[in-house]
């Protein structure tokens, strides 16, 4: 691919970099959370390949997380779906077993799940929350054990003046949540209060840092881009990345986890 590769200027870099915590609303989703009743499972790696066509996109996003105590657990895994963006497939990867998401209606999954739970083997749901939430419920993770979740995600890019933008969220940003916040205690550990209008929003709302981050989390982004006949003369990226043999691109090695995932592309020549 020989089209420039380069960092976004410093304004542009700071609109895309970790919300201050007194950002006001915000419709930008993030990382997913895996939360069970002892609490979220430490984060542990990020693995991103997306294959940008045009002005369209194919991402596999892929996060590990260590079930840190001492018993087995249910856990629930929470993702804020990007703007725009849809599910088109997951899969839970623990002990060298892998479970793929089956569509079933909803009723007859919640049935398969329970009695797989109850008879002790592992299990995992999918549900659509919310149109912009999708959660994953997976059982039986063992002490000590490592869980991957991997979604697969379909992403137009916005397009305005000669340049598409290609946004993956890696920092959860607030969201807005409606409505009189609720008596007593919330229902999940999410930084939303609970409300008469959203009355699970602590539980749909990962924290603001997941556990995991203070600490320099695994991060890999592969990227690949067919401009599908469009004129590609310029790529920005929100993060240091170095492009492959292969005409493949991706994130510097030691990149921190600490701003969203923005590629420019300028379609056409130069004004």
């Amino acid at each position: 691919m020989n089209v420039p590769i380069v960092e976004m200027t410093d304004a542009e870099g700071a609109s895309v970099a970790l919300p201050e915590e007194d950002a006001g609303p915000e419709e930008d989703a993030g990382l997913g959370a895996l939360h069970t009743e002892r609490g979220n499972l430490p984060l542990d790696r990020v693995d991103i390949r997306a294959d940008i066509t045009g002005l369209t996109s194919r991402v596999e996003l892929t996060q590990d997380f260590l079930n840190s105590f001492d018993e087995p657990l249910e856990a629930t895994y929470i993702f804020p779906l990007p703007d725009r963006g849809a599910v088109t497939g997951m899969r839970m990867t623990a002990d060298g077993r892998e479970v793929i998401a089956e569509l079933q209606e909803r009723g007859a999954a919640r049935q398969t799940y329970d009695e797989a739970i109850r008879s002790g083997r592992r299990a995992s749901i999918a549900e659509e929350e919310r149109p912009d939430v999708f959660t994953m419920r997976v059982g039986n993770i063992l002490p000590g054990e490592r869980v991957s979740v991997a979604v697969t995600l379909v992403l137009p890019l916005a397009y305005a003046d000669g340049e598409a933008t290609f946004r993956l969220p890696l920092v959860v940003a607030p969201r807005y949540i409606p409505g009189t916040p609720l008596p007593g205690a919330a229902v999940g550990d999410g930084y939303a209060e609970d409300t008469d209008a959203v009355p699970d929003a602590s539980r749909i709302t990962p924290p603001v840092l997941l556990p995991g981050f203070p600490n320099p989390v695994g991060l890999s982004i592969d990227v690949g881009i067919d401009p599908a006949g469009l004129t590609l003369s310029e790529v920005r990226s929100s993060l240091h990345l170095v492009e492959t043999a292969g005409g493949r691109i991706r994130v510097r090695p030691g990149e921190r986890l600490n701003r969203d995932f923005v590629l420019r592309l300028r379609y056409g020549g130069d004004d």
